[in-house]
């Protein structure tokens, strides 16, 4: 479904139209378990009073390609 957005081509603000990417929010607390689980560069830990997760995000990109294709996504 193309979405519009608000872009600055040569300094100028002009309306373009991009197609946007389908998400599937509701799976990705099922995703950050199983990338959690089965990684090994995930380190849990705090920020201020949050806990937190650190990752390189190349390999939870990578990661995550992969767990949506074999989910059928």
């Amino acid at each position: 479904m193309p979405a519009w957005r608000a872009v600055l081509v040569r300094g100028e603000r002009v309306w373009r139209s991009f197609d946007d990417i389908e998400e599937h929010a509701e799976r990705f607390d099922e995703l950050g378990a199983d990338l959690e689980r089965e990684r090994q560069d995930v380190v849990v830990g705090r920020v201020g009073s949050a806990s937190t997760r650190l990752f390189p995000i190349r390999s939870a990109v990578d990661f995550a390609v992969g767990w949506l294709r074999t989910r059928g996504h």
